[in-house]
């Protein structure tokens, strides 16, 4: 009986200790506040990283492959929403058109990016006037590869064209301002005459 016991309170030891080992950054995303983009345009896309793990797997690494006709002309590090100054991905400086830019751990060390935890970038990019169709940001994710798969995993966020992709110039604005004060004027004089 006293055998059963111990090997009982040994497979359950064992299990807790696989179980607990368990990691993997399943659930975790990429996004932008913004969703939509017009050809020309030169924008601040404001990122939000997001780590679904729920098992402690902590993230290390972002990738993001930016297409060809939209030029990364600089970003910021990926920070937490109260920013902790030794937790953050570091964005590595990369700048041009169609580039990968990656955000890494500072330190190499177990990742700075904790399950259920956002963090927040911003990236600055001019698209090309002859760019169409849809904007995608292909993303991959790696956590600090410790337990069970998946370490790594890859989406793709999508920014729509916009529907009025030519903006209004000065002169429209001008007509339509004195278009609108026109027929004021003539409404209100004929309701006086």
């Amino acid at each position: 009986m006293k055998m059963k016991k111990l090997l009982f309170l040994f497979v359950v030891i064992l299990y807790s200790s696989i179980a607990y080992g368990q990691r993997s950054v399943d659930g975790s995303y990429i996004e932008a506040v913004q969703t939509t983009y017009m050809p020309g345009q030169t924008i601040t896309l404001d990122l939000i990283l997001f780590n679904g793990s729920t098992d402690a797997e902590w993230l290390t690494d972002v990738y993001i492959q930016f297409p060809a006709g939209v030029t990364v002309t600089g970003a910021i590090n990926f920070d937490l929403a109260v920013p902790i100054a030794t937790r953050y991905l570091e964005y590595d400086g990369t700048t041009g058109d169609g580039v990968l830019v990656k955000w890494l751990d500072p330190d190499g060390g177990f990742g700075e990016i904790y399950g259920d935890e956002f963090a927040y970038a911003t990236v600055d990019v001019t698209i090309d006037p002859d760019f169409a169709g849809p904007l995608d940001l292909d993303y991959t994710i790696i956590g600090d590869i410790w337990g069970a798969e998946p370490h790594e995993i890859s989406g793709t966020y999508t920014l729509e064209q916009s529907a009025f992709p030519v903006p209004l110039s000065d002169y429209a604005i001008y007509i339509g301002i004195f278009l609108i004060l026109a027929f004021t004027a003539i409404r209100f004089r004929r309701a006086f005459v």
